[in-house]
């Protein structure tokens, strides 16, 4: 398909320093090797202007994007509110109604004191918003194999990631270099799981090899019919109480239960610290607590888990095995009310409290 010719040539152009025609070779290696030095430099901001400027590190202000979205409500361009993802709708099988395709899952209120779903008014305007960031230059996540009519939709068509794009450019803390190894893991990590939420066949998941497995923090690991089965919540929760999570509830259950927490909820990758065939990475998932979260109302804090993956990749960089370590179970006592979000920000939960200096 077109789209995933353009995966093809996108992963050519960026990995041609990574893989070579005899992938995952010594000489491969080395070329690899000798591209870290490159790919350090990220792209970062110039709060005064908005423009992408380069810049060793690649931290990216958070503050910086809520001043970003047109100079009001006369500037905002005309926006179809439903506006498909590219291809057609695919297999009609709808699971289950949603309020609209923006916010299939996520379906919390974008402040507090409001309620979710965001209405169509709401959601055309974070559209001009995003379509206001983009026109500064700046990129959105790669989203590959939306194009095959032929794709089994659980809801009935494709997702639409305006929503999504808009609070991940807002949030997020790093500016990766275009064709860095960062920017790879990032868009296949955020295809799969679009594939993994939104395609019901597991056969058609184009980021996957046909052995492939996942899990977390040496708990229980998955295969591919299975994972598709019981759903990444619990996939990913597998070990953690059963009072903190449930992992009997079905698929459907595990997304009733957060969806009204969050408007969305954006994954970005921090660092890669290893090329193919084994991928290691940090990464960080956020929201602001907008919404409500078994029955504990969000007071719009900002609600950050961290944690690290490790990634072995075929030659055509399909997953073959995934294992995700992070502790869910600090997130979830957040949500409850029983912890503070500051307990856990910043990646405390990943490289702990720390502890007094002693002089």
């Amino acid at each position: 398909t077109a789209s995933a010719m353009a995966m093809i040539r996108h992963i050519l152009l960026a990995s041609l320093s990574v893989l070579a025609v005899s992938a995952f070779t010594p000489s491969t290696l080395s070329a690899y090797n000798l591209g870290l030095s490159l790919r350090s430099r990220s792209t970062s901001l110039r709060p005064s202007t908005g423009r992408i400027v380069m810049k060793s590190g690649g931290s990216c202000p958070i503050s910086f994007f809520s001043k970003l979205g047109g100079d009001g409500e006369k500037d905002k361009p005309k926006v179809s509110l439903f506006s498909k993802s590219a291809g057609g709708d695919g297999e009609k099988e709808k699971t289950k109604d949603v309020p609209s395709m923006q916010q299939t899952y996520m379906q919390g209120p974008m402040t507090t004191g409001s309620h979710g779903p965001l209405s169509e008014t709401e959601l055309a305007e974070a559209k001009a918003e995003l379509d206001a960031i983009l026109a500064k230059g700046f990129r959105a996540p790669v989203r590959s194999f939306m194009d095959d009519p032929k794709t089994k939709w659980r809801f009935g068509e494709a997702p639409n990631y305006d929503l999504a794009n808009l609070l991940f450019l807002k949030g997020k803390t790093k500016n990766h270099a275009e064709g860095s190894l960062e920017q790879i893991v990032e868009d296949l990590v955020k295809t799969w799981e679009m594939e993994a939420s939104h395609k019901t066949d597991v056969n058609q998941w184009e980021t996957i090899t046909e052995d492939w497995t996942i899990g977390a923090n040496g708990w229980k690991m998955f295969g591919k019919e299975e994972s598709a089965s019981v759903g990444n919540y619990n996939t990913l929760s597998w070990g953690v109480d059963k009072e903190v999570w449930d992992t009997s509830m079905s698929w459907d259950e595990t997304h009733d239960v957060m969806h009204e927490a969050f408007p969305a909820f954006p994954w970005e990758v921090l660092e890669v610290f290893s090329g193919p065939p084994r991928v290691m990475f940090s990464w960080r998932h956020w929201a602001h607590f907008t919404g409500e979260y078994k029955g504990n109302k969000g007071q719009g804090q900002l609600v950050e888990m961290y944690g690290m993956g490790l990634a072995e990749v075929s030659e055509d960089l399909k997953l073959k095995t995934v294992e995700i370590f992070y502790k869910p179970e600090e997130f979830f006592a957040v949500l409850e009310g029983k912890k503070e979000a500051s307990e856990i920000a910043g990646g405390k939960s990943l490289v702990g409290p720390g502890c007094p200096f002693i002089k």
